[in-house]
């Protein structure tokens, strides 16, 4: 790969990777929120603005290598009725919103292009059946 096919990847991927920082931060921050802590909407990080979750090293790390971290969302899980299955939900609702952010770009990608439609379906079958097995796993664990 050139310099220029590089440089152009990372700039493409910029917009993504922001987006999906935010998303992911400001579930676990909406998430201690819903469960009764307002530790993180007091410090504004219950916001899909890049900036509020931006950590130098961990962005640039995402983008050159493909794993990397914001700053993470403070919560007090003292504020939470169950304090161990609330930090839990709290530590699943950023992985989940991916899920989610993830299944939407797989839909609006295909929307535009057939050949990726079909397989765009099976990926979403995939995760829709992964999705099914988290919830019944968190279920399990955290309704009783």
């Amino acid at each position: 790969m050139s310099i220029q096919q590089i440089l152009y990847a990372i700039i493409v991927r910029i917009p993504a990777v922001l987006l999906a920082l935010s998303v992911h931060e400001a579930a676990h921050g909406w998430m201690a929120y819903k469960l009764g802590d307002p530790t993180a909407k007091m410090m504004g990080r219950v916001t899909l603005n890049p900036i509020r979750h931006f950590d130098l090293f961990g962005t640039l790390s995402m983008l050159l290598v493909g794993f990397g971290w914001a700053k993470p969302v403070p919560f007090n899980p003292h504020n939470f009725k169950r304090f161990r299955s609330g930090s839990a939900m709290v530590a699943l609702a950023g992985p989940v919103s991916n899920f989610f952010d993830g299944d939407c770009r797989i839909h609006s990608v295909s929307f535009h292009d057939d050949n990726i439609a079909a397989e765009s379906r099976q990926l979403c079958k995939v995760i829709f059946r992964l999705r099914i097995k988290l919830y019944l796993i968190w279920r399990k664990c955290f309704l009783r």
